[in-house]
Parts: structure tokens; C-alpha cells; sequence
């Protein structure tokens, strides 16, 4: 009986797992699909909405391109030191948006 309570118990245990990978995912999924909805009612609402994207993701891209000439520099002691300067991650495209939205969210909101 207590095998069999075990058993069970173990299942349950693999069932839920299961569970909340699959509602992890479908949380994902959701938030990509409200940050796309954010940002077409962004564009709607603001003409220049696509020149601030367009311009924050060429900050970045410039960011990573020096970032590149750095980490191809020949003096060895340089690039170490410019490793642990920036030791920032690299943002995804979902994160840079999100920011951007947020941002100007805030300012929609102290110009009412």
C-alpha cells in the first residue's frame, strides 16, 4: 500500500511538472504576443515610433560592433580589462521593446 501511495505520489509529482513547463511556455507566448500588440498600438498612436526603435536598436548594434573591434584588439592585458568593464549581457530583441514601451508609456503618461 505504501509502495502504491508512493507510486502515485510520484506521478503526481511528474504530472505538475509537466503542468507548469507547459504554462511556463504559454506564459511566454502570451507576453511576446502582448509586447507585439504594445508595439503596433505604439506605432499607431506615434508616427516617430519606429525611428525610436530603429534608433535603439542601432545603439546597440554600434554597441556590439565596438564590442567586436575590442575583443579583436592584439594586446591581450586590453581586452581583459574591457571584459570586465562591460560585462553586461546582451539584451534580446523582446527586452529592448519591452524597455522602449515602458519608456514610452512614462512619457504618454506625464504628458496627460
Amino acid at each position: 500500500m505504501i509502495e502504491e501511495e508512493a507510486l502515485n505520489e510520484k506521478s503526481c509529482v511528474q504530472v505538475l511538472r509537466i503542468l507548469i513547463k507547459k504554462a511556463d511556455t504559454e506564459i511566454l507566448e502570451f507576453e511576446q504576443d502582448l509586447l507585439s500588440l504594445q508595439t503596433e498600438l505604439a506605432w499607431v498612436e506615434n508616427e516617430d515610433w519606429p525611428d525610436i526603435c530603429c534608433n535603439a536598436l542601432r545603439e546597440k548594434i554600434d554597441f556590439l560592433d565596438i564590442s567586436i573591434k575590442n575583443l579583436t584588439s592584439k594586446d591581450k592585458n586590453e581586452i581583459e580589462v574591457r571584459l570586465l568593464m562591460c560585462t553586461q549581457p546582451v539584451e534580446t530583441l523582446d527586452e529592448i521593446l519591452k524597455v522602449l514601451f515602458r519608456n514610452y508609456i512614462c512619457k504618454k503618461d506625464k504628458q496627460v
